[in-house]
């Protein structure tokens, strides 16, 4: 069994695991969000940082009040 590696599962198991994955998810969002009006610089959209920064809140915060385990791992992996 020394060439198996073990994977990691798909679906949380409990809604804290599932807050982890979503903030991982948000931070890493955040993160990149900088670099994206550099890459459409030569496109008509005027992007901000400070707009992208609202709208990936506006987005995360539409779907605060869903507490189905699948449901949440379903937008995490549609994101992703």
């Amino acid at each position: 069994m020394s060439g198996v590696k073990a994977a990691r599962p798909i679906l949380s198991r409990n809604h804290a695991e599932a807050r982890r994955r979503v903030i991982s998810l948000y931070r890493a969002w955040y993160r990149q969000l900088p670099y994206i009006p550099k890459e459409y610089a030569h496109s008509s959209v005027d992007l901000t940082v400070p707009v992208l920064y609202a709208r990936l809140r506006e987005e995360f915060r539409k779907n605060k009040d869903i507490k189905d385990l699948r449901i949440i791992d379903l937008l995490i992996h549609r994101v992703c």
